[in-house]
């Protein structure tokens, strides 16, 4: 019950407009590097392989915490929904004036009607499964509130049987002073 309104919380804050990240330059290649090393355990314990290719120092205005909970929420949703066996993927690249995060999990997979949904508060793909996998649908959404306070987008794509990929774009810093 405690994280479920600390979660709340989090949400209602990011929701007022006096309430701005203070965003700064920051190399968010090795927020991503350091993040992968927090997962380590709990990947080889569900078996399941990983792959990077993370590009070097790509800076962005960001704020280093809010980042961190961002991936975290997407990592956690891909081990959760990786079939037995199966296998994430994690890349960070320069794409024209962007800096784009995917994570692409193998898996069960979302069907196309519930792509768009999943970012709502409290929005769970399967009732059924609220007690196997925890939580309270809000993860999507708080990911959803911190990459609009970056300035940036997030979408999923998905093929049903297959995988599933959440896709972060945030606009990257164009020049870093020394």
């Amino acid at each position: 019950m405690s994280e479920l309104i600390s979660e709340m919380l989090s949400l209602a804050k990011m929701d007022t407009s006096e309430n701005k990240l203070p965003l700064s330059p920051i190399n968010i290649s090795k927020i991503v590097e350091s993040m992968i090393l927090m997962f380590d355990a709990v990947i080889y314990e569900n078996n399941i392989e990983l792959e990077t290719n993370i590009s070097k120092n790509l800076f962005i205005n960001g704020d280093k915490e809010s980042l961190k909970k961002l991936f975290s929420i997407i990592m956690d949703n891909a081990i959760k929904h990786t079939n037995k066996n199966g296998n994430i993927t994690i890349s960070l690249f320069s794409d024209k004036n962007k800096v784009k995060m995917i994570i692409r999990n193998t898996g069960e997979g979302i069907e196309p009607e519930h792509l768009e949904r999943i970012f709502e508060r409290f929005y769970r793909v399967d009732s059924s499964r609220d007690r196997e996998t925890g939580g309270y649908g809000l993860g999507l959404s708080i990911a959803r509130s911190i990459v609009k306070q970056h300035k940036g987008k997030i979408y999923a794509k998905s093929k049903v049987g297959e995988f599933t990929s959440f896709i972060v774009e945030i606009p990257q810093q164009s020049s870093i002073q020394n």
